[in-house]
């Protein structure tokens, strides 16, 4: 039992390190064998790429060298040695992140990042630095326990510092989200990020930037008295040493701070409802993208429907008295769409697996009705789709190659595609508008300098000029109806308000609103002169405002007291100064990658108790695409009482591993006579294939391949159970083949009561003495689930079918059939669902009311379940355990078992029996996560309930249960 208290523990922390350890993997799910890694050295950095990107890797240097000496100085660390950077163009993710082992991995190319969330930066530029300071910052904050050490630091400090050091308080990060969350009072509830920048802004501001020191350089000690041997990292008492406040006090004063400012902010400016007229869209919880349909009878909306939905849908919505509204579509989409000008057609942008299973944005075509969809572009990186002047024609902003966008023209009939601009060199481009006369698009643009402007193209593709050329950002340009000029949202001024410019050299810009909030400037409504746009979702409904063209406004000074509003314009002492980037780097030289050159200690540990240590240590190079983790159990006198070790490659197609354990293996198996604990002793090597259609992000495939070699040691066992019916020290070897395929839109409810999803698994396992050991027997199984939602009701239809069978020589242990036990389900999204593999439990069949044992060589299993809703949680809790997520069913389970072990007293090989009943399920959560899931309710067969006594107290005591739950397979 120690073994598997330690085995768990060690696997928690394993898992925890092992986030980031995969690299771009542990996000894309893909090796990406086909590309060709190279490494650029410099004197702090090593910066690896793969072919394709050398020019963005070689301007990666040269920021990387020229931010590094500020952010060293800004938070008083020494060097510590070269950080690995890596880039990848292969997935369209805006992200990048950091490892505590000088890692840094950054995906580059995006076009989506300008204006809003960039500023008048560049995304390599943004990113970079942010990274790098988490680096230092972990360094600063080091100690002997590594990142074990460092548990306790909240998000937002680690995020606010970095923040705070490489970038400047804007609109995208993170005023606006500060808006919403403040006005809806939730500031409580706002992302670490955003959270984390106002609060070391705050922070600097009243105690200053050593204080920001003094916090990240604190340290527990061992030797208290010298300050040596450094274990532990206390944030909270770090903080109140510093600034001689709790963090908990801190928060309060921050909150107020924060409160008062917004919403003095905001009783000086107009309202949203004041500058045009409003236009609620219900039955919709968020909206990222709106469009009216030529003849203004249907609006095309990409959002949610709950803010438990976590994914976007493309719906229609009639705009007569009904306002009816159908999903047409699911994904992930790229905000606005676009209808055809005959109304049959939308086109929107999204995200799918292209090549090699990169995550990229292609145009799909979708039918009004949605009947029929269609991909109109492969592997184009294509964004920001808009129909011409006739349905067979579609404009969109693509960057196929590079960190390039142009405009493309493709042909809906032929698929032809033509790019219609030549730009060169880093440059973005959002949202293109076409002129009333269909000759022009309106852009907005983010050249080389960084500036974020509206400019117009002819559409076929010259005459390009810039309408504005400063600072702002300026996006989202929208045509006035006689073509003289565009309406665009405009970031100056620090909010999000419409502004309009005519096309003549000589115009100048007009401010059209001067809102607290936001307002963001979408389309010409249909057969109108008004502007259609959208506000920030800071109430319940979302809302929607039309303005008129000729509206003006002459801006509202703000008169707020510094004490309140000085924070947000803090900078850093030193700051970062403007990247040169007429200075390249020192390159020491390029050559191609080697990972074993680059190989670093992710973590270690070691726990001692009274019988010895246990340590873990998981090392892994720079691209994490090579993992070795290892656990050893050792008694104080030096014997070896357990351990496992694993080697994983992502170098090829197949995920690669090779694996050994002794005695840090289980099983579990629950038979009708109790339970057999086994230690599975061995080794093998494994190889896995993630396979996806491109169709959609939510439907997935698995191939896995195992072959191994073990001995079964059977270390406990219930008393009921005859040990010499056991097989023990069983050598077997064994080749296992499993393919798994899973359909299923993500959802909040999903762990509980899911109303979609479909599920597939195959499985076969050969154990033959011809491959090791002396065994010889077989393993099959398929089975499949389903998940549907009856109609628009809260009730659920579930569905589960089985069929397993085994041939051969089985053991004892493993024999299969329907029983009397509950078994031990643990569901997947459960934190015990996540640690299943830890005891590896065969599944036990059991009929929910079963009263009698019948063992076999072959199960047919069914369950169908009507699943509704029931109450949320229970108001109470106990160490912070609570009860929540009930959920009713009625059920009715159905299993078949053939080759009877035992014939039946006819000399029947085969019994089949049905029960039905009702039962309760909850989730027994902590933290607002759920450990497991466990039903309560009753259940019989026919015979049961056609008994007039069935509700007798005694009878129905006899059919009850309380077990744990399973509410999909898989």
């Amino acid at each position: 039992m120690r073994s598997i208290i330690i085995r768990i523990f060690m696997s928690l922390m394993v898992s925890t390190a092992l986030l980031g350890q995969s690299g771009f993997y542990g996000w894309n799910q893909r090796t990406h064998s086909e590309l060709t890694w190279y490494t650029l050295e410099t004197e702090h950095f090593n910066i690896h790429y793969h072919n394709g990107i050398e020019e963005i890797a070689r301007k990666g240097a040269l920021i990387a060298e020229q931010i590094y000496p500020t952010i060293l100085q800004q938070i008083e660390v020494e060097p510590w040695g070269k950080t690995d950077i890596t880039f990848t163009m292969e997935d369209e993710i805006l992200n990048g992140f950091a490892m505590p082992s000088d890692q840094i991995f950054i995906w580059v190319s995006q076009n989506d990042v300008a204006g809003h969330f960039g500023g008048s930066e560049k995304w390599l530029r943004l990113v970079l630095p942010h990274e790098f300071q988490h680096v230092a910052q972990f360094n600063a904050q080091k100690t002997w326990l590594g990142i074990w050490g460092m548990i306790g630091i909240p998000g937002w400090w680690m995020e606010g510092m970095a923040e705070y050091n490489t970038e400047v308080w804007r609109v995208g990060r993170s005023d606006n989200s500060f808006k919403i969350h403040t006005y809806q009072n939730m500031v409580e509830k706002i992302e670490a990020h955003h959270m984390g920048y106002a609060k070391v802004l705050y922070l600097a501001w009243k105690y200053g930037d050593s204080t920001l020191v003094k916090i990240g350089h604190d340290r527990v000690y061992l030797d208290k008295k010298k300050k040596k041997w450094p274990i532990w990292y206390d944030f909270d008492e770090a903080f109140k040493k510093a600034t001689g406040k709790s963090v908990k006090a801190f928060d309060e004063e921050w909150r107020r701070v924060i409160n008062t400012y917004y919403f003095t902010l905001k009783g000086q400016k107009e309202g949203v409802d004041e500058v045009g007229e409003p236009m609620v869209v219900k039955g919709f919880k968020n909206i990222f993208g709106l469009s009216y349909a030529p003849d203004s009878s249907a609006l095309a909306v990409v959002g949610r429907q709950s803010k438990n939905q976590y994914y976007t849908s493309l719906y229609v919505m009639t705009t007569d008295t009904n306002h009816t509204i159908k999903r047409i579509h699911y994904g992930t989409f790229n905000n606005q769409p676009a209808w055809s000008p005959n109304g049959k057609q939308i086109v929107v942008s999204e995200l799918h697996r292209g090549a090699h299973g990169s995550l990229l944005n292609d145009l799909r075509i979708v039918d009004r009705d949605g009947k029929h969809k269609r991909w109109l572009t492969k592997n184009l990186r294509a964004l920001h789709p808009l129909f011409g002047p006739d349905s067979e024609t579609v404009y969109c902003v693509a960057h196929p190659t590079g960190q390039t966008s142009n405009i493309y023209r493709i042909n809906t009939r032929t698929n032809k595609i033509e790019r219609v601009t030549n730009f060169s060199g880093d440059v973005q481009i959002l949202r293109p508008s076409l002129s009333p006369n269909h000759k022009q698009l309106a852009i907005s643009i983010q050249d080389t300098t960084g500036f974020t402007d509206i400019a117009v193209v002819n559409t076929d593709g010259s005459g390009y000029r810039k309408l504005i050329n400063d600072y702002a950002e300026d996006l989202m340009p929208v045509w006035t109806a006689d073509g003289t000029g565009v309406i665009f949202t405009s970031y100056r001024n620090s909010t999000p308000n419409l502004y309009q410019i005519g096309l003549a050299a000589t115009d100048s810009i007009v401010q059209m609103t001067d809102v607290a909030e936001a307002v963001y400037s979408l389309e010409r409504i249909p057969k109108s002169d008004r502007i259609l746009a959208t506000t920030l979702g800071d109430v319940d409904t979302v809302r929607m405002v039309s303005i008129a063209p000729d509206r003006q406004i002459t801006p509202t000074p703000i008169q707020i007291n510094e004490r309140w509003s000085a924070w947000r314009t803090k900078r850093p002492t030193p700051e970062l100064a403007a990247i040169d980037y007429t200075k390249p780097a020192d390159i020491i030289g390029i050559h191609p990658y080697h990972a074993f050159r680059t190989f670093r200690t992710l973590t270690w540990f070691v726990i001692p108790d009274d019988l010895g240590l246990t340590g873990l240590y998981i090392g892994t190079d720079a691209l994490g695409k090579h993992m070795v983790t290892s656990v050893a159990n050792v008694k104080w006198n030096g014997d070896l009482l357990g351990g496992a070790a694993s080697y994983s490659n992502l170098n090829f197609w197949p995920v690669l591993g090779i694996f050994a354990q002794n005695n840090l293996g289980y099983t579990q198996h629950v038979i009708a006579k109790g339970s057999i604990y086994e230690a599975v002793n061995g080794g093998g090597i494994a190889a896995g294939v993630p396979l996806n259609s491109g169709k959609s992000l939510f439907s997935n495939h698995f191939l896995s391949v195992l072959l191994q070699a073990h001995t079964r040691q059977v270390l406990s066992f219930s008393n009921d159970i005859p040990e010499d019916s056991l097989v023990n020290g069983l050598k077997e070897g064994s080749f296992v083949l499993d393919y798994r395929w899973k359909s299923q839109r993500p959802h909040k409810s999903m762990v509980w009561l899911p109303y979609t999803g479909t599920g597939l698994n195959a499985h076969a396992e050969i154990i033959s003495s011809s491959i090791w050991g002396g065994a010889d027997y077989q393993k099959f199984w398929i089975d499949g689930f389903t998940n549907q939602q009856l109609g628009h009701t809260p009730f659920a239809l579930y569905g589960r079918l089985k069929w397993e069978k085994h041939t051969g020589s089985v053991p004892y242990q493993d024999r299969i059939g329907l029983l009397d036990v509950d078994p031990l389900y643990y569901s997947p999204g459960t934190l015990a669902g996540s640690l299943a593999g830890l005891i590896s439990p065969a599944e036990t069949y059991n009929l929910r009311g079963q009263q009698e044992n019948y063992y076999g060589r072959e199960v047919l299993y069914q369950v169908t379940e009507l699943r509704f809703p029931f109450i949320p949680a229970i108001p109470a809790e106990v160490l912070g355990i609570t009860l929540n997520h009930f959920t009713g069913a009625i059920f009715s389970d159905v299993g078949v078992v053939r080759g009877l072990l035992v014939p039946l007293v006819n000399g029947d090989t085969e019994k089949a029996l049905q029960t039905f009943g009702a039962e309760f399920k909850a989730n027994v959560s902590l933290g607002g996560n759920a450990l497991v899931i466990v039903s309560y309710g009753f259940g019989g067969d026919a015979d049961f309930w056609s008994n007039k006594d069935y509700n007798s107290n005694s009878n129905l005591k006899d059919h009850t249960y309380f077990r744990l739950a399973l509410v999909n397979p898989f």
